[in-house]
């Protein structure tokens, strides 16, 4: 493929997403199977690293049944959201490229990744210490501890990996490249909305139907009649981007929605900061077993707090909106925005109800662990003991109940995009290819498809963003140009 004039961004998603979409990656047989090997050697460590916490589970009740509950549901509950995570690992970090075997990574990003993922593991091993810790208190063999190590590293190496693809790999980055990146952002971010909440009932959804669906079928025939490919249509990109923004503009018009997602965010923050306090008092309580130094044992718990800050301080206020906001979709509105509920509704009302079940009686463990730990924890003279009973227990269930929603979804997607041809999944999986390509996409060929867009144009997406069309005139793209071109 040679990159035309009008630029590699607008060609890829003319030929890729628009005209001829074809959900097949360019990866080789060896790779498939080395990236399958690493989900099932990471679901099998998911749940490996449960079964020193079903006993910490069952001692949250005196009722041998009720106990037994306990454990049986924290161990599918927790295994499946540490499976989730390490799936979520290897797709995000290793998984296909939508460039394929041409993809336009510097050899710096490479090396920045390769020691991301490194590190990553490396403090993850660290910080999994305290739950090592639980599961050699509670069961009183060492053997247990190993199977902590073993798999629970996922939970702070995915929290490590998020921390870094939001601070360290900006930093990288010059002024310029860091308003490009913002720009880059804001439109992955529109595509994620929009495909969130694909909303069929909107005249846009059908403009967004007629691009991606009728004109492709239209193009794909004509071309089975014609020996020369046609040639790549900017305005086509212009009209999608377009299309998407004035959908994510109507997605966001609801103020008491979003007021109310929002209030409960902040409502989710002090279960997150929960977690928190757990990660460094279980430390700060095996750091008293081995040293005396206060330096050593306060620095070692605060280290291991702040490798899983994120996903316990940003990821479980999100997922608090992200109920919240799906409730209100439901309840007020009287309707479901998820893919699943688009396209099997009775499975998805099962996956919730199901959902809801594990989560709510997953609290066994951190349940006894509150017990444990905070038993003689005061501020200002209030035991913590009896609030981290239900705020610990909480922040998990959370976080259990959108992992088990995400699955049921991305499940649905998968079943329904080989048995059929559904026009909302197909669209979805258009919409994920391009999110994907656009996030990967190099800064100088988004400046490329900035100044490509005509002047005199009254785009929405491109008035959002002003300041863009400046800086795409007069950034470098000879040396990122040079490396596409022998890439490409």
């Amino acid at each position: 493929m040679e990159a035309s004039s009008t630029g590699y961004f607008v060609n890829y998603i003319n030929d890729n997403i628009i005209d001829n979409f074809e959900q097949k990656t360019e990866d080789s047989k060896s790779v498939k199977v080395f990236r399958r090997i690493l989900c099932t050697m990471g679901i099998c460590a998911g749940f490996a690293a449960q079964v020193p916490f079903v006993k910490i589970a069952m001692e949250a009740s005196n009722d041998p049944v009720f106990s037994k509950v306990l454990g049986t549901v924290y161990f599918i509950s927790f295994g499946t959201l540490f499976s989730w995570l390490y799936y979520t690992i290897v797709d995000e970090e290793l998984g296909s490229s939508p460039f394929g075997s041409q993809a336009p990574f510097s050899h710096k990003k490479a090396c920045l990744k390769t020691v991301k993922i490194g590190l990553a593991f490396i403090l993850g091993f660290v910080s999994v210490v305290p739950d090592a810790w639980f599961g050699y208190q509670f069961n009183g063999s060492i053997a247990y501890p190993l199977l902590t190590f073993i798999g629970g590293v996922g939970l702070p190496v995915y929290s490590f990996i998020q921390s870094w693809n939001k601070i360290a790999d900006y930093k990288f980055l010059s002024d310029s490249e860091k308003t490009f990146n913002n720009y880059k952002t804001s439109l992955v971010n529109k595509i994620d909305n929009v495909q969130r909440d694909l909303r069929i009932d909107l005249f846009d959804f059908e403009e967004l139907k007629s691009l991606l669906l009728y004109k492709s079928n239209s193009i794909n025939s004509l071309e089975s009649d014609s020996l020369t490919a046609p040639e790549s249509d900017p305005a086509s990109v212009h009209e999608l981007f377009e299309i998407i923004t004035r959908l994510d503009l109507n997605i966001g018009k609801s103020l008491l929605r979003k007021s109310v997602g929002n209030t409960f965010w902040v409502l989710g923050v002090p279960l997150g900061i929960a977690q928190l306090a757990l990660s460094f008092f279980g430390t700060k309580n095996l750091m008293e077993h081995i040293t005396n130094n206060s330096a050593s044992i306060y620095g070692f718990s605060v280290f291991c707090t702040a490798i899983v800050t994120y996903l316990y301080g940003l990821d479980i206020p999100s997922s608090t909106k992200a109920i919240i906001e799906k409730l209100y979709d439901i309840v007020i509105k009287g309707e479901s925005k998820t893919l699943g509920a688009k396209i099997s509704p009775k499975t998805n009302v099962f996956a919730m109800g199901l959902s809801a079940i594990l989560s709510s009686l997953s609290w066994g463990s951190l349940y006894t662990l509150a017990r444990t730990y905070f038993h003689d924890v005061k501020i200002l003279g209030f035991s913590l003991e009896g609030a981290m009973k239900g705020i610990l227990p909480a922040g998990f269930a959370i976080l259990i109940y959108n992992a088990l929603m995400e699955i049921s979804d991305g499940a649905l997607r998968k079943f329904y995009s080989r048995s059929s041809k559904n026009e909302v999944v197909e669209i979805y999986l258009r919409l994920e290819k391009l999110k994907n390509f656009v996030a990967c996409c190099p800064e100088s060929e988004i400046a490329k498809f900035v100044k490509g867009i005509p002047e005199d144009n009254d785009y929405e997406f491109n008035r959002q963003a002003p300041e863009i069309r400046v800086l795409a005139s007069g950034l470098a793209l000879s040396q990122s140009s040079e490396q596409l071109r022998l890439l490409i």
